[in-house]
């Protein structure tokens, strides 16, 4: 009877990063710490690429402080520039973007263009 006797108690597993795939939290994000740029899914990577290019432009633009000496400076042509640039990764991303990340560029497109128009009207 001894043999069929068996010690009943609990099992504890953690499954939370045993498989990362199906899982929607990372590691990082359960324990509450900043995931970095690596970790992050190519979709946030893509968003984060359009909105970097987009504060540099609003930077030229005069719209926002340059963070090296927070002073606020226009330069048309490198705002156009980077304009450009966006309109470049637009159109080579073309057909590979969901809805959200096509709607996010043309709307920061349009926006920046916009910001453009007026700041070339004033000089």
């Amino acid at each position: 009877m001894t043999e069929d006797k068996k010690e009943k108690g609990y099992k504890v597993v953690d499954k939370r990063f045993s498989d990362q795939k199906d899982t929607t939290q990372s590691k990082s994000a359960i324990l509450g710490e900043k995931p970095t740029f690596e970790q992050l899914p190519h979709k946030e990577r893509f968003i984060f690429l359009v909105t970097s290019l987009a504060q540099n432009a609003m930077i030229y633009l005069g719209e926002e402080d340059n963070s090296a000496n927070k002073e606020k400076m226009l330069n048309l042509d490198e705002a156009k520039n980077i304009i450009s640039l966006i309109e470049t990764i637009q159109e080579k991303t073309m057909n590979n973007l969901d809805s959200e990340e096509s709607q996010y560029v043309q709307s920061i497109l349009h926006a920046l263009r916009l910001r453009f128009t007026e700041k070339v009207k004033i000089v």
